[in-house]
């Protein structure tokens, strides 16, 4: 008795590791064999990674080839995963009505192949309701990516004061030069395309100031990111924009003076956080038109316990740049 027992119990082992080993292959995933476990099998194949936990479908009968679900069960993918899913139950009208409105969870789509596996009425031919042709393009949407050269004239005001002489103020401007990445990321959904993320480098060269005792040269090169809107679609021939700026600016300054009393010559640099704002146009798709302005930062010398030199900046640039 004891021995049939005994019998019995490997059988068991043995039935169940042959069903779990039944339950994982290699399939071709772009290329590259991958170990999955398969959560389903026969017209709808669905698999998870055994080393990533990532979720792959395929409709074999529509021959969808393999499709990736993206991190099941999280929020932000929920409308991608719908719109992946509508195109591989799209022979069944009510499953992809299902599809269209459920949560994104791998229990919730195991579900959803066996209500497919058993649909009342397939069919060839189907229109897609608003909502999904939306799911669907977002399912299948690309970031945005592209950059940004050009020049513009760079135009500073600066008001100094030294200790008690009253305020004195000068304008000057300067060529200037810039590069910029622009990206709008496809997680945006319908903002993709409408709204970039500008990240700027841009050199001012340098720009003189003559006041009654002082000379200052000043050169800057300046970081921002900028959160760009675009009001027209990317293929408008003029498509107006405003953004708001954040950022650093690096001062390279030379200060002299004139009356060699007070102090030598002073030649240093600093960075100082910046913030601004930027309106413009895209025009002909290509060029863009940007008026930049950040106002207000400030640069204190201490020359000696008596004399400070206390500066106020302000930049104002019109750019013109071209797009690739």
């Amino acid at each position: 008795m004891k021995k049939k027992t005994t019998n019995l119990i490997l059988l068991v082992v043995v039935f169940i590791s042959a069903l779990s080993f039944a339950q994982e292959q290699n399939i071709n995933i772009s290329g590259n064999q991958t170990s999955v476990k398969v959560l389903s099998s026969g017209t709808i194949n669905f698999y998870k990674t055994a080393s990533t936990n990532t979720h792959y479908i395929e409709n074999t009968k529509l021959q969808t080839g393999i499709v990736e679900l993206k991190k099941l069960g999280e929020p932000h993918t929920v409308n991608k995963n719908r719109g992946k899913l509508i195109v591989i139950f799209n022979d069944c009208v009510s499953i992809r009505t299902k599809a269209s409105k459920s949560d994104m969870t791998e229990a919730r789509v195991i579900q959803l192949i066996n209500d497919y596996n058993n649909c009342s009425e397939y069919t060839d031919s189907f229109e897609l309701s608003e909502r999904q042709k939306i799911d669907q393009t977002y399912a299948n949407q690309k970031s945005v990516l592209n950059y940004d050269f050009g020049i513009g004239y760079h135009n500073q005001t600066t008001d100094i004061r030294i200790n008690n002489q009253g305020e004195q103020s000068e304008d000057d401007g300067s060529l200037s030069l810039f590069a910029s990445l622009n990206i709008s990321p496809a997680h945006l959904g319908s903002l993709t395309g409408r709204l970039f993320y500008d990240f700027t480098l841009q050199y001012n060269f340098n720009t003189s100031f003559e006041f009654t005792n002082v000379e200052q040269d000043l050169s800057s090169l300046q970081i921002t990111i900028t959160p760009k809107y675009y009001f027209n679609k990317p293929e408008s021939k003029l498509n107006p924009f405003i953004g708001a700026g954040l950022g650093a600016v690096i001062l390279d300054y030379e200060i002299t003076d004139i009356t060699q009393v007070t102090f030598d010559t002073i030649d240093s640099s600093r960075t100082k956080f910046i913030y601004g704002f930027e309106i413009g146009a895209e025009f002909l798709s290509d060029f863009e038109f940007t008026l930049a302005y950040y106002p207000d930062y400030k640069n204190d010398i201490v020359i000696d316990e008596d004399n400070i030199i206390r500066s106020d900046f302000q930049n104002l640039s019109f750019k013109l740049g071209y797009k690739f």
